[in-house]
């Protein structure tokens, strides 16, 4: 199934890449940023989740930070004769498959002015409107997506309309993203003009770049290139650091490469509960551009439903029919495996994080905690092979997670009650090792304690004597 799709969705990146052979112009609401965190970012399209994003790369709506998200956004530039927005709706469906609808607006208001510069006759206007749905699916590390959109174009009053479709895919590697989209791939519009209406295509173009979240701090960068038809290529850059729960800071540069002069971007997000308020900035040679948008997500979060999908009943295999096998005699029956008495809570260790020490020294710590926590025989503890791999499949990083709500998110996935977090680090000529045992149900830190020491017996003797005390306190 997942080489099939694979192949399918290949297959649609090289037809669409085979009708970018004419140049492609005009319907400026189809060119535009509709996300407003994109736009703080330089117009890259990687790098987050939000459903406006879905306009660049279908591929987004797979990502939903939550099982609905609706989101709304307008901007304004040059003293309010050139006014922008648009809207989206997105839900998933299944853990696995997304749907969404989207529209966006661009309308510009300018007088006309004569050879001596005055203003003369009715002001010139051009609206242009898009509006469309899309799915996305997720298969493992891969999510793909479509979008079909419906276009218009009106100059004082004369009307023209199309159709168009996007792709997108996404590939998630742990903490790196990489994207490749094909935009308005449609067919062709009218051009509005008085003297000699013509047929102009519209302005396709192929995307591709990559995010990547940085392993010991909230920060992500991104970068993409777009190879439009009829134009040069450009490129943008953008950093996004997670100041807080609350905050969110954004900046980065677009146009780089590309005929026009470079934007400087910046954005700011401010998040509560379940809304989002986010505001982007760009430079303009003629007048810098506001974009605000507001946001809300409803049902469940991210965490607890992929946590949810992983807990899901799997279905038992078929028993085998095997011959009848003689018993042996009693006497040369062996004796039954030791199992671990029912009821037993699970726990995960998660990896620590490393201040002042190597990322190898670190893992060892990880792994000595886990082995002793094994041998108390009072907890079901997952195996490290297990967790990396469950993680992977959810593209969870989970390095650098040692805040609570980190642990429940982390916890819920893995299907524990309770989440190990912690950090191992240098001070001057001694090592310490500080964790903490986080409920995840409640989000509590239910035990916390630090081990010092100058040498790895230290070290060592110090983990026995807390996963003693762990398994005594932790129920």
């Amino acid at each position: 199934m997942r080489r099939r799709l694979i192949g399918a969705v290949s297959v649609g990146f090289l037809v669409a890449a085979s009708a970018l052979a004419e140049d492609r112009v005009g319907v400026t609401v189809l060119r535009m940023p509709l996300s407003v965190r994109q736009m703080g970012m330089g117009n890259v399209s990687l790098g987050g989740s939000d459903a406006l994003r879905a306009w660049a790369n279908p591929a987004a709506l797979a990502d939903l930070g939550s099982t609905g998200e609706v989101a709304l956004n307008g901007s304004s530039m040059f003293s309010g004769q050139q006014t922008a927005g648009g809207a989206a709706a997105g839900w998933r469906v299944t853990p696995r498959w997304s749907v969404g609808a989207l529209a966006a607006y661009h309308t510009l208001s300018a007088p006309n002015l004569d050879a001596s510069g005055a203003e003369s006759g009715a002001k010139l206007s051009q609206d242009t409107m898009a509006a469309g749905v899309g799915t996305a699916v997720r298969v493992g590390w891969l999510r793909v997506g479509v979008t079909a959109k419906m276009v218009s174009e009106s100059l004082s009053g004369d009307s023209a309309s199309a159709v168009a479709a996007d792709a997108g895919a996404v590939a998630g590697l742990g903490g790196l993203a990489i994207g490749l989209a094909v935009r308005n791939v449609g067919t062709r519009i009218r051009k509005v003009d008085a003297v000699s209406p013509v047929a102009e295509a519209l302005p396709t173009e192929i995307g591709g770049g990559l995010a990547y979240a940085l392993p010991m701090v909230p920060v992500s960068v991104a970068a993409e290139y777009a190879m439009p038809q009829g134009r040069d290529a450009s490129a943008g850059v953008g950093a996004e650091w997670r100041a807080s729960r609350v905050f969110a800071v954004r900046a980065g540069a677009a146009g780089l490469g590309g005929p026009d002069e470079i934007q400087i971007t910046a954005g700011l997000s401010v998040h509560y509960a379940s809304m989002s308020v986010d505001y982007a900035f760009a430079t303009h040679p003629l007048g810098a551009a506001n974009r605000v948008s507001v946001s809300y997500g409803f049902g469940k979060s991210a965490a607890e439903i992929e946590a949810d999908w992983a807990a899901r009943p799997k279905p038992e295999p078929k028993p085998e029919l095997k011959p009848a096998a003689q018993s042996p005699p009693p006497a040369a029956a062996e004796a039954p495996a030791p199992s671990k008495p029912a009821g037993l809570l699970n726990l995960a260790v998660s990896e620590f994080t490393a201040q002042g020490v190597s990322a190898t020294d670190t893992a060892v710590i990880a792994d000595i905690l886990r082995s002793e926590l094994v041998k108390t025989n009072a907890f079901n503890v997952v195996e490290k092979a297990n967790m990396d791999k469950i993680l992977a499949e959810q593209t969870f990083q989970q390095t650098g997670c040692t805040s609570e709500e980190c642990a429940v998110k982390l916890g819920k996935l893995l299907n524990v009650q309770r989440m190990v977090v912690g950090s191992f680090g240098k001070l001057l000529d001694k090592y310490f090792v500080n964790l903490r045992v986080v409920n995840v149900e409640t989000g509590r830190v239910v035990y916390g304690d630090t081990v010092n020491g100058r040498t790895v017996e230290e070290i060592q003797k110090g983990l026995n004597e807390v996963v003693a005390r762990i398994a005594k306190s932790v129920r």
